[in-house]
């Protein structure tokens, strides 16, 4: 059957559409059970550097549990820093592997992110992350062709071990 989902896009005018910054697609169950979110995440990446975030998203994901309550349900990859730092977007120390109930929990109540972070890895961990962050700027194409094939290696190497 056939699945309608909305989900946020970058409009040029918002006063054109009566929800500006969504879009509707029609999207195929297929044969082989994909689901809807893997899916809207095929729909969302374009380019390079979408294909650098479904491979790392693969990589966290393959540690099999939620790493704040062991569920192997619906896993999900956090970010410690958002992706919009280019830096640490695909590094795997920016990542946890957390179920769909724990990400969501932590997105909704940053406070205990933050002091379930400081538990789990450490402040010092957590200053060299934003560190490396800030120290960085912005990354072109060809850092996201180069930084998707080394991705897809691991992934490659990963399934094949």
């Amino acid at each position: 059957s056939d699945l309608i989902a909305t989900f946020p896009c970058r409009a040029r005018s918002s006063r054109l559409r009566p929800w500006p910054g969504r879009r509707r697609l029609l999207l195929s169950r297929h044969a082989n059970g994909k689901l809807l979110r893997e899916a809207m995440a095929l729909a969302r990446a374009k380019g390079p550097r979408g294909r650098a975030d479904r491979a790392f998203s693969k990589l966290v994901r393959a540690r099999g549990a939620c790493e704040r309550c062991g569920r192997t349900e619906f896993l999900q990859t956090a970010h410690i820093l958002p992706r919009r730092y280019s830096a640490v977007r695909t590094d795997l120390s920016n990542a946890l592997c957390l179920d769909a109930r724990c990400h969501r929990y932590f997105t909704d109540h940053p406070v205990e992110w933050t002091l379930w972070l400081e538990q789990y890895i450490g402040l010092a961990e957590y200053l060299r992350i934003k560190e490396k962050a800030i120290a960085s700027g912005k990354f072109g194409k060809p850092f996201w062709e180069a930084e998707a094939k080394r991705l897809e290696h691991l992934v490659k190497e990963m399934e094949v071990a």
